[in-house]
């Protein structure tokens, strides 16, 4: 008990009334037993302090213990479905990417194949109009070839019939002069 007395006597407060302790130490008796007395009731009060600081701060500590242990179960529920959801949502976004670069991909083929064919039309529209001018050139050339014969076989018809030389060889003449297509000098005809 003297060691407990002396470990309460070490832990006493700063503030401890000396006057106190002197008297009640004049009556005779040991001076150690109010010093005990006062110490114990000193101990007393800052065990009872530290208690309700211990149970305040255990309440708040099982409270925060409660909530992280709803929380944990709240992840553990949740995070099956989120991660099933998240990966879900990866694997489309990782599809929707592919294809993406499929149709890019096809987008490029298809617009390679539609400048090869436009250059191909292109191509044969010029060669139809080559077509169409060397087949205008040829009628004009034939037309022209039989306008000049039969001019020529006119010629020759009014050398043989000289007494025809009335209104009629006169209004074969006016309708010479109206068909005969005009004469383009620079144009080049192509004999066959």
């Amino acid at each position: 008990m003297a060691k407990e007395a002396a470990d309460a006597a070490v832990a006493l407060p700063d503030k401890i009334d000396s006057s106190k302790l002197v008297a009640e130490t004049v009556d005779g008796v040991a001076g150690e037993i109010p010093v005990i007395a006062y110490t114990e009731k000193v101990l007393a009060e800052k065990e009872a302090t530290l208690r309700k600081i211990i149970q305040d701060n255990y309440a708040k500590i099982q409270a925060v213990e409660k909530e992280l242990e709803a929380l944990h179960l709240e992840v553990k529920l949740t995070s099956g479905s989120k991660k099933a959801g998240m990966e879900l949502l990866r694997q489309k976004i990782e599809q929707s990417t592919e294809k993406a670069r499929v149709l890019r991909k096809k987008e490029e083929q298809a617009k390679k194949v539609w400048e090869a064919a436009a250059k191909l039309v292109e191509e044969e529209e010029q060669r139809k109009q080559q077509l169409c001018d060397d087949l205008r050139m040829m009628v004009q050339q034939n037309a022209m070839q039989q306008y000049e014969r039969l001019e020529a076989l006119t010629h020759k018809l009014d050398a043989l019939n000289p007494e025809m030389r009335g209104p009629a060889l006169e209004a074969i003449e006016g309708l010479r002069a109206q068909d005969r297509p005009p004469r383009h000098p620079a144009r080049l005809y192509i004999e066959w």
